[in-house]
């Protein structure tokens, strides 16, 4: 939810002795920005925007000229963004808008940046995902206004924000685009999260992805790592042991019979992240966002200070081999070989692409090892680009939405053009 700021003063009162107020109006409430640095790089990952860095211009970036636009973003870590008067301005962090709150703000902050900016938006834009709030929203102001409005999927969105911020749109056909979430709406259907995109005649091309494995329980697996385990792994015997005694044994039952049938499959690096998480024990539950995730990035660094660098295991036998050597093995030497293995995947799919600037996004790439084995292991051969001035999570998605339509819509700096945005 947001940081509340007023009026909610029974809403903490619970937690506090004493309650400090002031007679002054907070227009514009914000969180502390955070950010995180890589151990061995140093590399700075911004993990929020908001306290002193949102809302913001940026004349650095790309910043196509073109009519007046609203991108809205998307509902998790949601940020807005304006094309008005020529230049590009992005909102604070606004919290999740599968929450009451977090919309109410959201709804506030975009009425009083966009009377600040005087814009006046001739096409709105939206993430494709049908049900998020954020798509609602635009298509309810795409109506009362009687203006276009263009779906785009998330991960193409993604990859646009990298190519606008890192100023790589002349050169945006030499460039492999990484984005490796935890989910997406894809143009298939299926939940998107760990694609390969290159852009082709001003046309987004996914050209490779993770393996499709079953999505279960909806947000359930997003929640609870042995959904995530069961759904990557779970035809494995082992793997059915292993989590006996971790699942109840009618539940585990359900799942594994879900997983046969189950028509709505992932791409997910995300989900990914957590079944290897859980299935080397590191994390059974999930108490916060991306606390699965976290344990076994950290689990992976001790062993990288332990052992340096290892070898991954081969892509195409990830899964057997990585359950293989759960319990013969230490966990945290898993997870190391792990992370390496999605570094090499990476180096693969850029070399199957005759390419040599791979350009990273997505909230996998909160992950400073990752982002140093990444370094570490491809800085020679290639040119790496993260990044710098946005979160690499879906705080970046309405930046993205802005690029993304200058590039399919406008055709900016790119010739033999090719319309792919969807129009609804």
């Amino acid at each position: 939810e947001p940081i509340l700021s007023e009026g909610q003063e029974e809403t903490v009162a619970q937690l506090a002795d004493y309650i400090l107020t002031h007679e002054l109006t907070i227009l514009q409430a914000q969180d502390d920005s955070l950010v995180r640095f890589c151990e061995t790089s140093q590399r700075r990952i911004i993990l929020r925007r908001a306290r002193g860095i949102a809302p913001s211009i940026h004349p650095a970036m790309a910043s196509p000229n073109g009519p007046d636009l609203l991108a809205m973003g998307a509902d998790m870590k949601a940020s807005f963004g304006l094309r008005s008067n020529g230049q590009y301005v992005l909102s604070q962090r606004l919290g999740e808008l599968g929450h009451l709150p977090a919309q109410v703000q959201f709804k506030k902050a975009l009425k009083h940046l966009n009377k600040l900016c005087a814009a006046r938006p001739e096409a709105i834009l939206a993430d494709l995902h049908p049900g998020y709030f954020g798509r609602m929203m635009a298509q309810e102001m795409a109506d009362d206004q009687n203006l276009p409005l263009y779906a785009i999927q998330h991960h193409e969105a993604h990859f646009a924000a990298l190519l606008g911020e890192q100023n790589l749109i002349e050169d945006a056909g030499e460039v492999l685009g990484v984005v490796w979430d935890g989910l997406g709406y894809g143009r298939d259907g299926h939940i998107w999260g760990g694609e390969f995109f290159r852009l082709v005649n001003n046309s987004f091309s996914r050209v490779d992805h993770l393996s499709y494995f079953p999505q279960l329980g909806g947000e359930n697996m997003a929640l609870d790592p042995n959904y995530a385990a069961i759904a990557w792994a779970g035809d494995l015997a082992k793997v059915q042991r292993l989590l006996v005694n971790k699942v109840e044994k009618s539940k585990l039952n359900t799942l594994l019979q879900v997983r046969k049938n189950a028509r709505i499959k992932t791409s997910s690096v995300g989900r990914l992240f957590d079944a290897v998480s859980a299935l080397t024990g590191l994390c059974a539950t999930q108490q916060y966002e991306g606390q699965a995730a976290i344990k076994l990035e950290a689990a992976a660094r001790n062993a990288y200070n332990k052992y340096g660098q290892v070898e991954g295991y081969p892509l195409a036998s990830l899964k057997q081999n990585l359950i293989d050597d759960i319990g013969q093995i230490p966990d945290e030497l898993i997870a190391l070989k792990f992370h390496q293995s999605l570094v090499n995947w990476m180096a693969e799919i850029a070399q199957k692409q005759g390419v040599k600037t791979i350009a990273c996004s997505g909230g996998c790439f909160q992950n400073a090892l990752l982002v140093d084995l990444i370094q570490q292991s491809l800085g020679g051969e290639f040119k790496l680009v993260f990044h710098e001035h946005l979160a690499p999570n879906d705080e970046n998605i309405a930046y993205g939405q802005l690029i993304h339509y200058a590039l399919t819509q406008e055709f900016v700096g790119v010739k033999n053009i090719k319309n792919t945005a969807v129009c609804a």
